[in-house]
């Protein structure tokens, strides 16, 4: 899995009764997603699997200052999470990484002596 992140505004009540916003840097990693395949014969179908948040950390923005979430804040920056990643960016992976191993293969092989 690759190491993932996003900015995020966290809304905190302080004692008063006034409200703090905070900036945040969220790093995550998540499960790659498979469809759900609907269609065909019931034996080739299957529900939709994965998608989901498996570690979550939270850092003051601009900073590698931990910050602890209380289990709503979290539950809430995942679901917005797994509702909003693109999979898509996972499942396919990056198309320049495959030109430059191709590249590098071939310019290998061009430079290939046999003795």
């Amino acid at each position: 899995m690759r190491d993932h992140r996003i900015d995020w505004q966290l809304h905190r009540e302080t004692a008063e009764g006034e409200g703090d916003q905070i900036a945040l840097v969220i790093r995550y990693d998540i499960e790659p997603y498979v469809p759900a395949k609907i269609n065909g014969p019931p034996e080739d179908c299957y529900p939709a699997e994965g998608g989901c948040v498996t570690d979550l950390e939270a850092f003051k923005a601009g900073t590698d200052e931990p910050v602890e979430l209380s289990t709503e804040e979290r539950d809430e920056i995942a679901d917005w999470i797994e509702r909003n990643h693109d999979h898509n960016e996972d499942r396919y992976g990056d198309p320049d990484a495959a030109y430059d191993a191709w590249r590098d293969e071939r310019d290998t092989r061009d430079n290939y002596v046999d003795w």
